[in-house]
Order: C-alpha cells, then sequence, then structure tokens
C-alpha cells in the first residue's frame, strides 16, 4: 500500500502510527515519487551589522523555485524573502524534541556593496571634487585614513592605492589584475593593526581578519561536511567574501598550510581553486590584500634580508605576490617619540566625514583614467633600468627577485594615484609617483634604488664595495676616516648603517682601539 505524503522538509515526513496503515517503518517509493531540484545554503550577518563583541549569526536556508536555484553564491551579499519554519533536531539517528528555525526561501535580491554600485548623491559628488582639487589631495586623504596614528606616511599612501586599486586590463583570455596588494612588517605596537583596522571601517568594502583566528574555511576557502545533512559544503573565506572590495589580514605569517597553498592562485589569478570527493569549483576572488606579519624573531633584524625575518609559513613566492612591502621598526629617537606622544593625548579630529570619505574611495574606483604616451616611457625606462642594475649584481641572495611582475605594478601604481584625484589621464606626474613609491618600497628590501632621470643608483651593496676596498689598500682605519672618504658619494647615515652591518657579519673587525680593518 502506498501513501502520498508531501515533503514540504529537509528531512523525511512521515505520518502518525494511525494513518501509515498501522506500520511504524515506512519507505519512500522513488517511482512513484516526483522530485524537483532544491539547493540549501547558510546566511550570515555582515561584518558592520554585527554589535562590538558579538559573534555573527548564521542561519539555514532552503529553495525549492526553480529560478532561485544556483543563483546565489559564496559571498554574495543578498536580501532574503521566504517563511520561517521549525525543524526538529537529530542526535545518533534520533529526533530530539528541540527544534531550530529555517527559512524555506521564496525570492532574493543580489545586494553587492560593490563600489561599482555604490550610491553617491550629487551633492556627494560636488565635495568629492572639491577634495580632489586641492594641492595636495593626495596626501591629505592618506592622512585622514588614520589620523591618530603619526607618521607612517608611505604605509598610509600605500593603503590608499590598495583601495582605490589599478584598472583591470584583459588580452584575449588572460586577465592582469588591477588590484593592489600591500605587506606590513615590523616591530610590535608600529601601529600596523590598528593601520589594517582603520583601513577596514572606512574601506566601501572590506573584512578584517587575522591569519592565527580564522574559522575551517581559512582565509581562501574550504570544502566541509554539513552537520544537519552530511553532505559536502563550501565555506568562503575571508578573500572570497571580500570579491571586490579589501582584506585587512593582521598575522598573516600565522597562516595554515591550505591557506598558504591557495593564496598564490587568489593574490595573482584572483580566484580560488578548490577540488574534493570529484568536486571542482572556482570561487571569485577579486581583492585588493593589505596584510602585517611579525618578525620571527619578535624584533625586527635589518642585517637579515626580509624573507628570513619572516620565515616560516611565508615562502618566497608568496612573498612575490605583494606589490608594496614596507618595514615598520621601532627605533627609539627623542623627537618622534615626543611626536607620538603630543599624538596619543591630543584629540584626533578627522578632516574629512567617514562617511564622505567611504563614498570618495568608491567614486575613486570607478574611475577610468588612460595610460598617456610620456608616462608609459617614464615607467618604461625606469624598469629597464631596474632590470639592468640588477643584472649586474652578483649576489645570490635576493629576497623579492625584480620581475615582469614589477612592471604591471608600476602600472598599477601611477592608475591608482590618478584615480584617487580624478584624472581622465594616467600622466608624467602619476607615473613619477609610481616610481617614489616603488623606490621607497626597494629600499625597505635593500635594493638598487634608481633615480629615473639620471638612472643612477646607490645601494647598500655598492657602499660596501667601496669601504672594503678602501680597508684592503689602506689598511686600518678609524670609523671618522672611512666615512670622510665616502661622505661625497653616499649619505653619512647610510654608510654609518653599512659599518655596523660589516661588523655584524664579521667581515670587519677592531684590529685596535677606534681603528678598523677588512678580514
Amino acid at each position: 500500500t502506498t501513501t502520498p505524503i508531501p515533503q514540504t522538509h529537509p528531512f523525511y515526513i512521515s505520518l502518525p502510527y494511525d494513518k501509515c496503515c498501522g506500520k511504524r517503518d515506512y519507505s519512500p517509493v522513488d517511482t512513484l515519487s516526483k522530485k524537483i531540484d532544491s539547493q540549501f545554503f547558510y546566511l550570515q550577518e555582515l561584518q558592520e551589522d554585527i554589535k562590538s563583541s558579538a559573534l555573527p549569526r548564521k542561519l539555514f536556508l532552503i529553495t525549492y523555485k526553480q529560478f532561485l536555484i544556483n543563483k546565489a553564491y559564496c559571498g554574495d551579499i543578498i536580501e532574503a524573502y521566504g517563511v520561517v519554519k521549525l525543524q526538529p533536531k537529530f542526535q545518533r539517528g534520533k529526533m530530539l524534541r528541540q527544534t531550530e528555525p529555517y527559512i524555506e526561501l521564496l525570492y532574493f535580491e543580489k545586494k553587492v556593496k560593490d563600489p561599482e554600485e555604490f550610491e553617491i548623491s550629487e551633492e556627494d559628488i560636488e565635495e568629492i571634487k572639491k577634495i580632489a582639487s586641492r594641492p595636495d589631495a593626495f596626501c591629505f586623504i592618506a592622512e585622514n585614513l588614520a589620523p591618530s596614528l603619526y607618521g607612517l606616511e608611505w604605509a598610509k599612501k600605500a593603503c590608499l592605492l590598495a583601495l582605490v586599486g589599478g584598472i583591470e586590463h584583459k588580452k584575449g583570455d588572460i586577465v592582469t589584475r588591477g588590484n593592489i596588494n600591500v605587506l606590513f612588517v615590523g616591530d610590535p605596537s608600529t601601529g600596523k593593526s590598528q593601520l589594517l583596522l582603520a583601513v577596514a571601517n572606512v574601506a566601501p568594502r572590506a573584512i578584517y581578519a587575522t591569519g592565527k583566528g580564522v574559522s575551517s574555511a581559512g582565509l581562501t576557502a574550504a570544502f566541509n561536511r554539513d552537520q544537519r545533512t552530511g553532505e559536502w559544503v563550501i565555506d568562503a573565506g575571508v578573500l572570497v567574501l571580500a570579491d571586490k572590495g579589501v582584506a585587512c589580514i593582521d598575522e598573516i605569517d600565522k597562516m595554515n598550510k591550505a591557506d598558504r597553498t591557495n593564496m598564490h592562485e587568489a593574490m595573482e589569478q584572483q580566484r580560488v581553486s578548490l577540488s574534493k570527493a570529484g568536486m571542482h569549483v572556482v570561487l571569485p576572488a577579486r581583492t585588493a590584500v593589505i596584510a602585517a606579519a611579525n618578525p620571527l624573531l619578535g624584533v625586527y633584524d635589518p642585517n637579515r634580508p626580509i624573507q628570513e625575518n619572516i620565515a616560516g609559513n611565508f615562502p618566497p613566492t608568496l612573498l612575490n605576490r605583494f606589490d608594496l612591502i614596507f618595514v615598520l621598526r621601532d627605533i627609539p629617537d627623542i623627537e618622534r617619540d615626543r611626536a607620538i606622544l603630543e599624538r596619543i593625548y591630543r584629540d584626533n579630529t578627522v578632516k574629512i566625514d567617514r562617511t564622505l570619505l567611504t563614498k570618495y574611495l568608491a567614486y575613486a574606483k570607478r574611475q577610468r583614467p588612460k595610460m598617456t604616451a610620456e608616462a608609459k616611457k617614464i615607467l618604461n625606462e625606469y624598469f629597464l633600468r631596474v632590470r639592468q642594475e640588477i643584472q649586474r649584481d652578483t649576489e645570490k641572495l635576493r629576497a623579492i627577485p625584480i620581475t615582469w611582475r614589477q612592471a604591471e605594478a608600476l602600472r598599477r601604481f601611477a592608475e591608482a594615484h590618478a584615480k584617487v584625484l580624478l584624472k581622465e589621464q594616467v600622466d608624467e606626474e602619476d607615473a613619477k609617483f609610481a616610481i617614489e613609491i616603488f623606490n621607497e618600497f626597494l629600499k625597505q628590501i635593500e635594493h638598487d634604488v634608481i633615480n629615473y632621470e639620471t638612472g643612477k643608483s646607490g645601494t647598500i651593496r655598492e657602499i660596501m664595495k667601496e669601504i672594503l676596498d678602501f680597508l684592503t689598500w689602506q689598511g686600518a682605519k678609524s670609523e671618522d676616516e672611512i666615512i670622510e672618504h665616502l661622505s661625497s658619494q653616499y649619505p653619512v647615515e647610510e654608510i654609518k648603517k653599512v659599518l655596523k652591518k660589516l661588523k655584524d657579519n664579521g667581515k670587519i673587525y677592531e684590529v685596535e682601539q677606534g681603528k678598523l680593518m677588512k678580514i
């Protein structure tokens, strides 16, 4: 005997004992059943809607509407309409008395907070253009990202570039990303975490996370077993959830092994690929990454390459995905320390309203300036000079090799600078700024810093060679004599820095009081 029982529930629904032919057990008859497609997923509240110290709530959704199947994906922001229902809880195959709510989804609308779709009024645009017309507009906006933090000028400028980004370029099937990735490495209490939090709070779309404290989905994505159905489901990670936005990741050096592998693809190809249980999924991760890492020994060691300072879970191939790397060090300096103390006790009123600043960033991100021939020439000639200098380098150890990836990064910097200033063209000024911030990056990793006009470079390696050659031919000399010999060619501070490094590395030693000699 068969009895039709409508199934409007995620689990099988049976009839009471007295209405089921006097039987307690029953089996569904597949040949007589009419089946339709369905989809279930979890809805999680947005980060900005969560009260402080609260955890994001998740709600189970299921839909039988055919026009909704496969229309929502990981990371989508939706507004859902449906009927709240109750379903029983199960434990070890037995139904419990407790129930939990779920929603039978009837309709949803995507509410993607994409900067391209950010609502900006005409009054807002007028205010935005007024700010962009300032002669110091770029520095003014960068400072207002984190006005409570003293200094960190280049770090703030790098964050501003990442928030706006360059332009995505497509050539056939090849897509070159426009997003800019930035990494901060340095001592504790240098403002890394505060800077990331400030950026996350002002960005049109951003997620803040830590490499150590992420969920099972990690920083990218993961397959996990669903507790209700036992089926494989995809849990989106930070980079997927922040698609078309910014992911601010603190302590990125402490990420897990799976993330370390997937981050390579996410940061360059802007997607995350997963394969498990016969399934292959590709999720969009068009996300700019602004990350912070702590030194391996607790304090940054300037005598070691940057790669050795953050060794462990951070391979060189992943380090190379960052367009800009800045080292933040806590060096005692009475004037700087006094200025920081004044900033701590001062009322740090922002000069740009936070809501307006968010709209400014969204509006700037929409701009599509065209690269001029003059700007392209400046960038190309500079990059070729950099490559030529690196070709002459005989050192085997290079933390960050200068590759064609850096040529693309230079273009992104110039484009982002032009977008921030709401320009229609990427001109010579933007190209010079791109070179300026790239030179600052090269200083951090102790690469050759090349002047875009003269093509000349001043490097730590060259100073080392000059000092060692001088001591070889002249014998033991005092530090003052060495500085006097080289001061006409190099900055005194750089010479002192190299002398300290040579002492620490054991290449020179103090043969007698105040006299240095080559080993």
